[in-house]
């Protein structure tokens, strides 16, 4: 009889145990799920109409260079964006808000370079491009420099062509005040 209430109390007591470890596991589940939504893209606010997304003017002490990696920071926050990246024809980074700007850098330019040669020539100002990581944007800058350089625009709600357009245009800006003033 005592065995046998000792054998029921060890059942109950690992039975409270392993309850204990579902809960801990699920509330590490959770946190780990807040926390990526935190790190992750930023789902902030929409730009208005006729509403600017750039600034003109750096904080005291900003480089040109720190000035053009913020404002593309801003510009990736206020149009609901994965990444921004502008890189070269060959793959090279020149700026980026994107967690890997190496691999867009590299994949959408080579996918662009041989649609192009693949076509003879893109048509349109802009082009989408599909991959095994979604479906972005590329758009050249229309710049006077020997390797013109991409503009990758990556989200994963979608973006509409038109304000793809928009979002060149700014990049544009940004790449002009960070080459011209250095």
């Amino acid at each position: 009889m005592v065995l046998l209430s000792y054998i029921s109390d060890l059942i109950t007591l690992k039975v409270l145990n392993i309850s204990l470890i579902v809960v801990g596991i699920i509330i590490f589940l959770w946190y780990i799920k807040v926390n990526h939504r935190k790190i992750g893209p930023q789902k902030s606010m929409t730009p208005e109409l006729g509403a600017t997304t750039s600034t003109d003017h750096g904080e005291a002490g900003e480089t040109m260079t720190d000035q053009s990696e913020r404002r593309l920071m801003e510009l990736t926050q206020a149009y609901n964006l994965e990444s921004l990246t502008v890189t070269t024809k060959d793959g090279f980074v020149i700026i980026s808000s994107s967690r890997v700007p190496e691999y867009d850098a590299a994949a959408f330019s080579t996918l662009f370079t041989n649609r192009a040669k693949k076509d003879g020539e893109i048509k349109g100002e802009i082009t989408p491009i599909a991959t095994d990581q979604g479906v972005a944007w590329v758009a050249p800058l229309g710049t006077q420099w020997a390797d013109e350089p991409l503009c990758v625009i990556r989200s994963e709600v979608g973006v509409r062509e038109k304000t793809a357009l928009e979002i060149r245009d700014e990049i544009k800006k940004i790449m002009e005040n960070l080459f011209t003033a250095s």
